[in-house]
């Protein structure tokens, strides 16, 4: 199967890949779609020796995303890896306290600024790693 590396968090199909998630296991007909779209990149392909990657470890061995540490980095990679709904959602999952009107930059903001930025992110790398 084709891996592919993704350029910008999406979601498809229920599925949330994250900015530098590394994944196997797409159909030629997925591989078009992400790549047609400019969310992602090949980086291996199937039947060649070379480009084998055990999938344990794959996402640990090709995941360059570097570690968030300032408020805007964080603000920004929140930004691009959930829609407002999702966020909400997940904001709530967390224990966050919000106005269910709120914006999704204030809501972002409110993260943020109440430190449940570990919580949020740490999503993520539950994503990356199933």
């Amino acid at each position: 199967m084709t891996t592919l590396k993704f350029k910008t968090g999406v979601r498809c199909d229920g599925i949330r890949y994250a900015k530098g998630q590394v994944k196997s296991g797409f159909s030629d007909k997925e591989v078009s779609l992400f790549v047609k779209e400019n969310v992602a990149f090949v980086v291996g392909v199937p039947d060649s020796p070379t480009n084998q990657v055990d999938n344990s470890t794959n996402d640990e061995m090709l995941d360059d995303t570097p570690k968030i540490n300032d408020k805007e980095e964080i603000y920004r990679e929140i930004d691009e890896n959930w829609t407002a709904d999702e966020l909400k959602i997940d904001a709530e999952r967390i224990g966050v306290d919000f106005d269910k009107k709120i914006l999704k930059k204030d809501l972002i903001k409110l993260i943020v600024e109440k430190d449940y930025t570990d919580e949020l992110l740490g999503m993520l790398e539950d994503e990356t790693e199933e």
